[in-house]
């Protein structure tokens, strides 16, 4: 199993700073139910977060492959 804090490098490695991960993903279902990013800021400077996969920056084969690259 990956660690979640593998995962969640892969990803900052990969150009994705503001995310979310609640769960830890094994597969691509998984990721895509619990992974959300950063789309931009409100009027009152929160973050506004999507689960919409046309607003990812990453996919889960990516994230994969980064975590198999930086064991």
């Amino acid at each position: 199993m990956i660690e979640n804090i593998k995962i969640m490098e892969a990803i900052k490695a990969l150009g994705v700073d503001c995310f979310s991960l609640s769960g830890h993903p094994t597969n691509e279902t998984e990721f895509l139910s619990m992974y959300k990013e950063m789309t931009g800021v409100d009027s009152n400077n929160t973050a506004i977060m999507s689960s919409n996969t046309s607003d990812f920056s990453v996919t889960w084969s990516q994230v994969s492959s980064k975590v198999k690259e930086i064991k």
